[in-house]
């Protein structure tokens, strides 16, 4: 993906943009008692985060699996992200696979709002990347 510094900003803006409502998303879910609809929100939280961050390194992958191993190499493994937020990302996927996949799949909702502010705190840590502060 070609693009030049502007585009990229912009992009990278509308993805951070898309996590923050994903997980607004996840969030009403919840309330309703929707566990397997904010299970998905939360992980494309997560998603859209991590594909913001990949393509502020100029960096962009055709599969979720891609974009979860850049987060584990170039993020977790180099220091830059705590090891928890490793498991953070690798639960939402899980649980996103669980509740798209599977017929027969049960969650617990205090664990989903435990994740729910862990993610919170992951794109707070995404964007003090992102963004520069003045």
């Amino acid at each position: 993906m070609s693009m030049t510094q502007e585009e990229r900003k912009i992009v990278i803006g509308l993805r951070l943009h898309n996590a923050e409502e994903a997980l607004v998303d996840a969030a009403s879910l919840l309330d309703r008692g929707s566990l397997r609809g904010s299970a998905n929100r939360l992980y494309y939280a997560v998603f859209h985060a991590l594909s913001a961050m990949a393509l502020a390194e100029g960096k962009v992958f055709g599969k979720h699996q891609g974009i979860i191993s850049f987060f584990h190499a170039d993020c977790v493994r180099t220091g830059r992200f705590e090891k928890k937020f490793g498991r953070v990302v690798q639960k939402a996927f899980e649980d996103r696979t669980e509740a798209d996949y599977e017929d027969d799949v049960t969650f617990d909702d205090e664990e989903l709002r435990t994740r729910s502010r862990d993610v919170r705190e992951l794109i707070d840590l995404v964007k003090q990347f992102l963004i520069p502060k003045p």
